[in-house]
Order: structure tokens, then sequence, then C-alpha cells
């Protein structure tokens, strides 16, 4: 099998992803500024629950589809791993950089530290590990070289197992106030 060029292996689901994360994006907010006497209000609801559940779909599950898309056009395992982080990244950043009219930005800066943040983590680990295992499952029935399913597996438990306890932890409660006083810690009790 010839080797695919880098951009085309890793960009092109990530692009895949993007424009899709990119467009309902712009459909689900733009929808807001349209004066409801020009569109029926039907209408609009259904467009924007359509783009808000391709919105969510693609940020939250895209990370799936471009491990698996990334593997199976020949990335490595890291390649894999940073294009699949690349969307959920921009998100995070997009919601960081919305505090930066409020907040100093070092400050804005801890809020990639914040309990969603770090349970979409664990999630897109997760499903890195479940596509790594979808993508060996196939190269064993293609009888090509698969490696190991152990690795995958011990993702998907430890991810799994690491969101269910921080959120039985008091209902994550726990979590979000360990956030706060590092936040405190850090920048005082801020502005």
């Amino acid at each position: 099998m010839k080797e695919i060029p880098f951009l085309r292996r890793t960009l092109v689901p990530v692009a895949i992803v993007a424009a899709c994360a990119l467009l309902s994006n712009l459909v689900y907010f733009g929808l807001r500024g349209v004066d409801a006497s020009l569109i029926n209000q039907t209408v609009r609801i259904a467009a924007a629950t359509a783009a808000g559940a391709l919105y969510f779909l693609s940020t939250a599950f895209g990370p799936f589809f471009v491990y698996r898309a990334t593997q199976r056009r020949g990335a490595s395992v890291g390649e894999s791993i940073l294009a699949a982080v690349a969307v959920p990244f921009a998100w995070m950043t997009k919601e960081v950089l919305l505090l930066v009219s409020s907040h100093p930005f070092i400050e804005c800066l801890y809020w990639y530290l914040n309990p969603f943040n770090i349970w979409f983590v664990l999630l897109i680990a997760a499903e890195c590990g479940a596509a790594a295992l979808i993508v060996r499952r196939g190269r064993v029935r293609a009888g090509e070289p698969a490696g190991s399913a152990r690795v995958p597996a011990l993702v998907i438990a430890f991810s799994v197992a690491l969101i269910v306890f921080l959120y039985a932890w008091g209902k994550g409660e726990n979590v979000y106030v360990i956030f706060l006083e590092g936040y405190r810690f850090l920048f005082g009790t801020g502005v």
C-alpha cells in the first residue's frame, strides 16, 4: 500500500469535522439574529435544533471519526491523537477566548482546567481507544499486523472509570470546588 502524504492522512479528516462544527455553529448562533417575521418559527426551531445537534456531535464525537480515519490512512498513533484533539481543542480555546472580555488573559487560560474540559478530555481518550480497537479489528480481519488490544482497552477502562468517579464524587461538585480553590490560590478572588 502506498503511503498517504501527511496532510491527506491527518488534515482531511480534521477538516471534515471542523467544517461540520463551524458551519453548524454559524447556523445555530446565526439563527438568533434572524428577524422572526422573515422565517417561520417552526422552521427556525427545527433548523437550530438540527444545527445544534450537529455542532454537539461533531465536537463531542468527532475525535472518534478523526482517530479512526487517520489510522486507516496510515497515520501514526501520535498523529492520530493530535488530529483527534484538534477540533475539541479549538472549541475549548473558543470558550477560553470568550472570557477575555471580562478576565485577564492569564486567568482565562486557567479555564482550560475546568471540570467539563477534564471530562471532555477523558471522553476523547475513551473514543480514541474505541476507535483503535475498531481499526485493530479491521486489520485482523484483513490479515494485516494489528498490534495489541491491551493499551486501547486500558485507556477506555481508565477513562470511563475516571469519568464515573469524578462525577460520582459529590455529583461533580467536589471537582468544581477543587477547580475554584485552584483559581483562588493562583489569582485570589479574581475580578
